[in-house]
């Protein structure tokens, strides 16, 4: 996320400013994002309002013009979730933890000589970023791949799989699979790549949170990172149990890939056919699934397996859709 990077660079010139907790804006910023409670009077539930995420992301962008907080970050990082998805997340994250590593002396709600610099009060306020009932609640609901025919796997899901047995369990890892085989699902490798990353950042600031407040486990990440590499490794675990299974060289083919492998003796390990470049970038991709299934290669290997057929126009017209008419128009031919 470019943006976040630009941010942070923003930041790390600014000093932390003045503690506006009681200001107006500020008060403005905490209403806004607050969940109310659902009220039942006798028969009838009154059903409170959602919160307007992106009003709540345009209040904590203006604080931030006057202040580093650790409060408005968070509520940024909420409103991003809810925006953006894990990737919004992610980014809020990290946001959060440039703040507690290179802010963590002067970043308001500031630690006090009275209070001998007691950390609960940062401590509580980072836990605003995995609350059980509503964060995380929202983070199982993320889709992280859709199926052809629309199914959508979620977050919650590798939750399930991971977690039950029984009927449920079977349906989901059976949807798991599907966005497997038989090529794998780009948006399915992008998500485990997020879920992967938020991970990092988790254990990141934990280990920041040790060295700062010289307090072992007292961080409130711990359980969502124990989680995110839980459900990770379902994926992963899926991927090299299918790799696995696949089939073998039919006999068939044999004869065929011996007369190759004599070939490849006689002039190494190269490629005589468009269909042994075709076999070498499943190769490839086969490596890449088993050993490193967050990596993006299999997606760029994806496309270039896709044009090793096609006509020379073709592949102009996969790689640089705008080139095609005046490349046809140079040849002579117009397209109608």
């Amino acid at each position: 996320m470019n943006y976040v990077d630009e941010y942070i660079s923003a930041l790390s010139n600014r000093s932390c400013g003045s503690d506006l907790e009681y200001t107006a804006e500020f008060i403005v910023l905490e209403q806004a994002s607050r969940t109310a409670e659902t009220v039942e009077y006798g028969e009838h539930v009154y059903v409170t309002q959602a919160i307007d995420w992106p009003h709540v992301e345009a209040l904590c962008r203006g604080l931030y013009e006057q202040t580093l907080d650790l409060r408005v970050m968070v509520i940024l990082a909420r409103a991003l979730l809810d925006r953006c998805g894990l990737n919004g997340y992610l980014g809020g994250l990290r946001l959060v933890a440039w703040l507690v590593r290179q802010r963590w002396e002067s970043v308001h709600p500031q630690l006090v000589a009275e209070d001998q610099f007691d950390p609960l009060i940062r401590i509580n306020t980072l836990a605003e970023l995995v609350v059980p009932s509503t964060v995380i609640g929202v983070l199982k609901r993320q889709v992280l791949a859709r199926t052809e025919d629309g199914q959508t796997l979620c977050l919650g899901d590798l939750d399930i799989i991971s977690s039950t047995e029984g009927a449920q369990h079977s349906e989901q890892l059976a949807l798991l699979t599907q966005l497997i085989e038989p090529n794998c699902s780009t948006e399915l490798m992008r998500s485990l790549g997020l879920i992967n990353a938020l991970r990092t950042v988790l254990d990141e600031m934990t280990a920041d949170l040790d060295e700062k407040t010289a307090v072992q486990g007292i961080s409130p990440f711990l359980g969502l990172s124990k989680s995110l590499q839980k459900w990770g490794r379902v994926v992963e675990d899926r991927l090299r149990l299918v790799v696995t299974k696949r089939p073998s060289v039919q006999p068939s083919e044999r004869a065929s890939s011996v007369s190759r492998a004599q070939n490849h003796e006689r002039t190494g390990s190269t490629c005589e056919s468009r269909e042994d470049v075709v076999r070498a970038l499943d190769a490839i991709c086969s490596y890449y699934q088993r050993h490193e299934p967050s990596s993006p290669v299999p997606f760029l290997i994806a496309r270039v397996r896709r044009i090793t057929t096609m006509s020379f126009i073709d592949i102009i017209e996969e790689l640089a859709p705008n080139s095609v008419t005046d490349l046809r128009r140079l040849g002579g031919r117009v397209a109608d």
